[in-house]
């Protein structure tokens, strides 16, 4: 995933090899250098908010994940993915 600013838009590209096909990812796996996502968690967390990007689920009181399943459909097309 790669943000063009002329643009305005995220720009799809290719998941990693690794990222899991179903199950839950961390915030460090969803963001760069080791995830797809190429932004800061300030951003990420006010795109949850704007709900342009997938909610979170709280696994317990210090763990928050993300549905795989949820990160993937988002950048399988970013700007057109909507909150469910």
């Amino acid at each position: 995933m790669l943000f063009n600013p002329n643009a305005g838009r995220l720009q799809v590209v290719e998941l990693p090899a690794n990222f899991p096909k179903e199950g839950y990812v961390r915030l460090l796996h969803i963001l760069s250098p080791r995830g797809p996502l190429p932004v800061g968690k300030t951003t990420l967390w006010q795109w949850v908010r704007d709900g342009k990007f997938p909610r979170p689920v709280k696994l317990s009181t210090r763990v928050t994940a993300w549905r795989a399943e949820d990160v993937q459909a988002f950048l399988a097309d970013p700007n057109q993915w909507e909150s469910k």
